[in-house]
């Protein structure tokens, strides 16, 4: 199977860009099209090759005997659903309704490439609820939100997306792809099926860009920023999930690649949290409360942006002191 044998990093998608720049300031558009254009004959055989590869790869054909309708149950199914995706993409782009700029089957298939070679974070119900609830601060979006230039987010069970797009009932959202927009913001595409036919279902959200104020107006930024932020606190942990013995000795036997690990998203074991009566201004609390969990945004100058991060619920006071509790009286 033609996956990168590492994730990409920032400098090697930098140092792209750089090679890129001079032909877009001298040519524009239309030479990185030219460009594009020249080396698609060795594209195509690179998808082709990969889509090959998937016909007779374990993992992949692990998930396509599942049934219908089940949630993800580990490693192997959130490796065997990425896969899916980019087979789709990569053989049959017409089924996500292929038509004209992002929709155009050549960009399709280069996206199942891509979707190919990302790392891949398994978040469960619980986690991405946890990870969505809060509401994000006023902040500067900084590059440094995402851990990887292409990463793939796979969600446990289904959860419904908000609202409409275009009209469309809400897609049950299955997984996100996100990646790095040459250096100008944080690309998003959702993938899923609509809750009523199941019609798979692609669809590209606007571009966050670095440097935007928040709250945005652009489909999505909110979910797609929590996420990120979530990823990045010290409460939160992504061990890797490895895949059975059985699997692994299956893919040893029939020759397949090594699959990609899998980042599980959990919190970080429960840490008790002194309280400081030291310093000037301390307050004589009475109680002790809960603090909910929450996001918190620190400004970095150096970048001219924040980095926000989440904040796991504690217990907030004296340790000595007795904890406030809330009674709420249930009428009709």
């Amino acid at each position: 199977m033609d996956r990168l044998e590492a994730a990409i990093t920032f400098d090697q998608l930098d140092r792209m860009s750089a090679v890129m720049a001079p032909l877009v300031e001298r040519h524009g558009s239309a030479g990185v099209a030219k460009l594009l254009e020249s080396i698609s004959p060795q594209l195509d055989v690179s998808m082709r090759r990969a889509a090959e590869s998937l016909q007779s790869d374990t993992l992949f054909g692990e998930f396509r005997r599942r049934p219908p309708g089940q949630g993800l149950r580990g490693a192997h199914d959130a490796l065997g659903e990425q896969l899916m995706y980019a087979w789709v993409l990569l053989t049959h782009p017409e089924i996500f309704g292929a038509g004209e700029g992002d929709f155009a089957p050549s960009r399709l298939r280069l996206l199942g490439l891509t979707v190919l070679n990302a790392p891949v974070f398994m978040w469960s119900g619980p986690m991405r609820k946890l990870a969505l609830q809060s509401e994000l601060p006023r902040h500067t979006v900084s590059r440094t939100c995402l851990q990887y230039p292409i990463s793939w987010h796979t969600f446990e069970s289904s959860p419904s997306s908000d609202g409409n797009v275009n009209g469309v009932q809400a897609p049950m959202l299955d997984a996100m792809l996100l990646f790095d927009a040459a250096g100008t913001g944080i690309g998003a595409v959702s993938f899923g099926a609509s809750e009523t036919t199941r019609d798979p279902f692609v669809w590209f959200h606007g571009t966050i860009p670095y440097g935007a104020s928040y709250p945005l107006d652009e489909d999505g930024a909110s979910n797609v920023l929590k996420m990120l932020a979530f990823l990045n606190s010290k409460f939160v942990i992504t061990p890797i999930e490895l895949l059975s013995r059985p699997t692994r000795r299956a893919m040893e036997r029939r020759g397949d690649i090594p699959a990609p690990n899998v980042s599980v998203v959990r919190l970080r074991a429960a840490e008790t949290y002194a309280y400081d009566e030291t310093g000037a201004g301390s307050v004589d609390w009475a109680h002790r409360w809960m603090v909910r969990g929450h996001y918190r945004a620190q400004w970095y100058p150096s970048e001219a942006a924040h980095h926000v991060v989440w904040i796991a619920p504690y217990l907030k006071g004296p340790e000595d002191k007795p904890l406030l509790t809330h009674v709420y009286a249930v009428v009709r």
